[in-house]
């Protein structure tokens, strides 16, 4: 479910959750994968239902849109050099900074559950989360990403 093409790793230059957010869900529309209403939906559901969420020591966010603007299921990836803001998933009224952008695209509306558990199961392990800060943006940091998100072995 992850593809090179949304994987994007150690992104500099980003200072808003909105830049940011709107990047990624164009790389979707870009490689044919959603509507091309993706990108306003994304900011519009993550105001209402923020995605920020606290995982051990790093923040993440997990921005999604309804299904109906999905033509292909795909999860994209960003790593962020600096930390942005996002609002708490459990309490709107209070941000975190988050690092790492897992964006769904699914057509499931349980979909999203059942990734959001794997995503938190696999950065269970602090050296997955902490390998994926620090790699840098090349093919083959991003080809290791994946397997790492994949719950693969990188070191094969």
């Amino acid at each position: 479910m992850f593809d090179n093409q949304l994987v994007f790793l150690h992104v500099p230059n980003f200072k808003t959750k909105e830049e940011a957010l709107t990047f990624l869900a164009n790389q979707f529309v870009e490689s044919g994968l959603v509507d091309e209403e993706f990108p306003e939906k994304i900011l519009e559901r993550e105001e209402i239902f923020p995605t920020g969420i606290g995982f051990e020591e790093v923040g993440i966010a997990i921005p999604h849109s309804d299904p109906e603007y999905v033509k292909k299921e795909q999860i994209g990836i960003m790593t962020l050099e600096k930390p942005i803001l996002f609002k708490r998933i459990e309490d709107k009224s209070k941000e975190i900074e988050v690092s790492m952008i897992f964006m769904l695209a699914l057509k499931e509306p349980d979909g999203h559950l059942k990734v959001l558990q794997n995503l938190m199961s696999l950065l269970q392990d602090k050296e997955t989360a902490d390998e994926l800060q620090v790699m840098g943006d090349t093919a083959l940091n991003r080809k290791k990403a994946i397997q790492l998100l994949e719950g693969e072995n990188v070191y094969d």
